[in-house]
């Protein structure tokens, strides 16, 4: 009977341990999922522009927060098979940023901005990037590491919502650039000429068949 029973509380030990675990899952499935709120922003400016093949153009990476921010950071890729960095500058900061960093490589496809600045910043420019557009295609410029502190605090990494930006990289017109022509006026002093000319023909003829009778 001893045996009987301890089978039994066995058994219902188990069952109680597996709906247990079941409850719990089911619970958990339904606990919202709790995310960090971005303090900002970091976009690239435009979000989508059309090139022609070996031009120069500029994009923008501004940032817009909520609090001034003292650090912002950003590493920016690119196809290098369709398009080279040529220069990266922030002349639009404010001024009073004590460190700037700015690199690029055309090998891998990258742009590092990384910038630390005394008073802290708010919205605005953070850099202005110039590229040379090398093949037809489409790049994408993608945010792929960034960092935002707030000015007061230690080291801590404050979200941001990153926005990516593409360039469709066309082929220029074959002879040139197309020109909408008002093909009318231009065939107006030629439609004239040849009035003209007809009108004289006529005339002569005329003068002619009088002089002959």
């Amino acid at each position: 009977m001893k045996r009987v029973n301890r089978k039994i509380f066995s058994s219902l030990s188990m069952l109680a341990m597996a709906f247990l675990i079941l409850i719990t899952a089911i619970s958990a499935t339904g606990l919202p999922i709790v995310k960090a709120q971005p303090i900002g922003m970091l976009f690239v400016d435009p979000p989508y522009q059309e090139v022609q093949v070996c031009t120069n153009f500029m994009v923008k990476v501004n940032m817009s927060v909520i609090r001034p921010v003292s650090i912002v950071a950003f590493n920016l890729t690119f196809d290098p098979n369709l398009m080279e960095c040529l220069d990266v500058t922030n002349t639009s900061f404010p001024p009073g940023q004590i460190l700037t960093v700015l690199l690029y490589n055309n090998t891998v496809g990258w742009v590092v901005v990384v910038i630390e600045a005394v008073p802290p910043f708010s919205n605005g420019t953070v850099a202005e990037i110039w590229f040379h557009c090398k093949a037809e295609g489409v790049s994408p410029l993608n945010f792929t590491d960034y960092a935002i502190e707030l000015a007061n605090d230690d080291g801590e990494t404050l979200p941001a919502e990153l926005f990516n930006g593409t360039v469709n990289q066309v082929m220029p017109p074959v002879g040139g650039e197309v020109l909408t022509i008002d093909s009318l006026a231009l065939l107006i002093p030629w439609i004239a000429t040849a009035g003209a000319v007809a009108v004289a023909t006529v005339m002569v003829l005329t003068s002619r068949r009088t002089s002959n009778h």
